[in-house]
């Protein structure tokens, strides 16, 4: 749930996703890639989208819990961007509650690459659309305004920072 970090004196948020405009402090933790992904078996049953705009054909698993989810921005180093709208008979609230869906052929998704990692090792999800990447998605941490951050939250921040900089998954930000 988004909270009221002044109200209710939390000294940190972790925050995934654009950040409005605002008093709090913000700053970029790291990035990571969202692949779309399915499974062998639900390519198979409805052939591969080779194209950005092929994927209105293709039943999604879509996500209720963000704002804004059924909606893909692509990122083609030489060409237009595009945002594709996307649905499917699947909707579902948490990413890792996708992936289980995902490996039973029920859809395909762009899902953080840190949710799907083994599965994308091992062969049961495959990415689709690696010419046309989605836009990497951030985490922020947020803090209460103000100059300075007290001890412990710089302290959590340096720890978060190395330990997801040491996930080959993560891609750094300069912040």
């Amino acid at each position: 749930r988004r909270i009221d970090l002044v109200a209710e004196g939390v000294d940190l948020v972790l925050r995934v996703g654009p950040e409005p405009d605002s008093s709090l402090r913000i700053t970029k933790l790291f990035g990571f890639r969202v692949p779309v992904v399915g499974s062998p078996a639900y390519f198979e049953m409805h052939g591969r989208p080779e194209h950005p705009n092929d994927l209105v054909r293709f039943p999604a698993l879509v996500f209720t819990h963000m704002v804004g989810a059924e909606t893909w921005h692509f990122k083609h180093p030489t060409k237009e961007d595009l945002s594709i709208h996307v649905d499917g008979p699947f909707h579902v609230n948490n990413g890792m509650a996708a992936v289980p869906a995902l490996v039973a052929g029920l859809g395909l998704t762009a899902l953080p690459e840190a949710y799907v990692v083994e599965e994308l090792k091992d062969g049961r999800l495959e990415e689709v659309l690696r010419d046309w990447p989605i836009t990497p998605a951030v985490v922020h941490v947020i803090t209460p305004p103000g100059r300075a951050r007290p001890a412990r939250v710089r302290a959590l921040v340096e720890f978060l920072r190395r330990h997801f900089a040491a996930q080959p998954w993560a891609q750094g930000i300069e912040t």
